[in-house]
C-alpha cells in the first residue's frame, strides 16, 4: 500500500505521512490507518522505528527509484544498487554487476540521465518539452529521410524543436510514450533507435556515422563525426573510426578526412592505382611508405593525393592481392618491422642528425625524405619525453 509513495518520495516517511498516504488513497479511517501500517509491520513489508516508517517489501524498480528520490543530481547504477541492498528495501537484491532490467523497464519513476547515471523522474526536464511536438519532429524527420529506423540522436541534433532539450528527457518521453504515437523504441545496448514497426534492426553509432558520409557526399572530420555521437566524444569517434576502418567500411583520404570507399574512389579508375602500386612494390626489395606511393604516383597520374589516400588504397586491397602489410608498410615479401618506428629503432641513432638517420634508414625502408623527417623527429621528441 506505501510502495508508490516510498518510489516517489524516498525513505524513511514519518507515522503521520504514511497515515495521511493511506487514507487518501484507500478510503481508509484514521484509526484503521494505525491498524494498517501496524499489520504491515507484523507481515514485515515496513519496519517502524522512532516514529518513522521504513520500507522493506519494495519491487526492485521502486527500490531503485526510492533510492534516487533523495539524489537529484542522479546516481550510477553501482550506488544505486549498493544502496538499495544495504538497507535491505528490495523483495529481491539488485544486480550489482549491471543495470537490473526489471529495476528499470517500463519505470515510472527512474531513467537514465547520462553515460551510466539514473536519475528519479521528478528530476528530470519534462514538464519544459510538449509530448506532442516531440512526436512531431519524429514523423518530421521520418519523412524527410524516408526511412523506417534511426538513431534518436539523428533527430535530436537536427531538429529545431529538439536541440536544445535535454537528450535523456526526450530518450525517456520517447521509450514510454512512443507506441502511442505509432513508434518503437529500442534502446538495448544504446542503440537508441526508433522505428516505425516492432522487431526492427537497431541503429548503431556505426550506422549513424556511415549514413552521415553517404548523405554528405564527402569527406568529414573527427569532430563532425563525433557530432554524430550521443557522447559528442573526439575520442569515442576515434575509436569508432579505427574499427570502422579495420573493418573496411571507412577510409582515411587525408591527415583528418575520413569517408567510405565508394565515395573516396568514385572518380578514379581503381585498378589502375592498384596496379600503380604493385608496381611499386615490385621494383623495390625494401618495405614501402604510403609516401613513396603519394610521390611516383601524383606524378604519373598528375593528381595531388595525400599519402593517406594511396595508404587507404594499399590498406582495402593488399589481402586480396597476396601483399605484405605491418602497420603502414607494404611489400611483396615478407616484412621484418612490426612497423615504421620499430625500423626507426633499429636502425637510426638519436644523437645522428636528422639527414644522416635518413640516410641509414633509406637502406631499409622506401619513403620520402619529407615523411622520413617528420617521423625520425617525433621519433627523438619520444625518446626525450621518456
Amino acid at each position: 500500500m506505501l510502495n508508490l509513495f516510498f518510489a516517489e518520495h524516498g525513505e524513511p516517511c514519518s507515522i503521520y505521512q504514511a497515515k495521511e498516504y493511506i487514507q487518501d488513497n484507500y478510503s481508509v479511517g484514521d484509526s484503521n490507518a494505525d491498524n494498517v501500517l501496524d499489520y504491515l509491520s507484523e507481515l514485515t513489508k515496513i519496519a517502524i522505528r522512532d516514529e518513522k516508517v521504513y520500507p522493506k517489501y519494495l519491487n526492485k524498480n521502486e527500490a531503485a527509484a526510492c533510492v534516487l528520490s533523495k539524489h537529484p543530481q542522479g546516481l550510477p547504477w553501482l550506488d544505486v544498487a549498493k544502496i538499495v541492498n544495504s538497507r535491505a528495501i528490495s523483495k529481491t537484491d539488485l544486480n550489482q554487476n549491471r543495470p537490473d532490467n526489471q529495476a528499470l523497464f517500463d519505470s515510472d519513476f527512474v531513467c537514465l540521465a547520462g553515460k551510466g547515471v539514473y536519475k528519479h523522474t521528478k528530476y528530470m526536464s519534462f514538464s519544459e518539452i510538449d509530448i506532442d511536438s516531440v512526436f512531431e519532429s519524429l514523423l518530421v524527420f521520418f519523412d524527410e529521410t524516408n526511412r523506417d529506423v534511426f538513431h534518436l540522436n539523428e533527430v535530436c541534433r537536427k531538429s529545431v524543436f529538439l536541440q536544445d532539450k535535454d537528450y535523456y528527457a526526450i530518450r525517456y518521453i520517447v521509450k514510454m510514450y512512443g507506441e502511442d504515437y505509432g513508434f518503437y523504441f529500442d534502446g538495448k545496448s544504446q542503440a537508441d533507435s526508433v522505428g516505425l514497426e516492432k522487431g526492427f534492426q537497431n541503429i548503431t553509432q556505426k550506422d549513424v556515422i556511415l549514413q552521415a558520409m553517404n548523405a554528405n557526399k564527402k569527406p568529414m572530420i573527427k569532430p563532425e563525426i563525433a557530432a554524430l555521437l550521443k557522447s559528442n566524444s573526439i575520442a569515442h569517434a576515434a575509436y569508432y573510426l579505427d574499427v570502422m576502418i579495420g573493418d573496411e567500411q571507412i577510409v582515411q583520404v587525408d591527415r583528418m578526412l575520413y569517408t567510405t570507399p565508394e565515395i573516396a574512389y568514385k572518380e578514379i579508375d581503381l585498378p589502375r592505382y592498384v596496379a600503380g602500386i604493385y608496381e611499386i612494390l615490385l621494383s623495390e626489395r625494401r618495405p614501402v611508405d604510403p609516401s613513396i606511393f603519394q610521390h611516383k604516383l601524383n606524378n604519373d597520374f598528375n593528381e595531388t593525393y595525400s599519402k593517406y589516400f594511396y595508404s587507404s588504397i594499399a590498406k582495402n586491397n593488399y589481402q586480396k592481392s597476396n601483399w605484405h602489410r605491418r602497420q603502414n608498410l607494404y611489400s611483396l615479401h615478407d616484412i621484418q618491422y612490426n612497423n615504421l618506428t620499430d625500423a626507426i629503432n633499429k636502425h637510426c641513432k638519436s644523437d645522428s642528425d636528422t639527414n644522416t638517420n635518413f640516410n641509414i634508414l633509406s637502406d631499409f625502408i622506401a619513403i620520402t625524405r619529407e615523411s622520413a623527417q617528420v617521423s625520425i623527429e617525433n621519433w627523438k621528441q619520444t625518446l626525450k619525453d621518456c
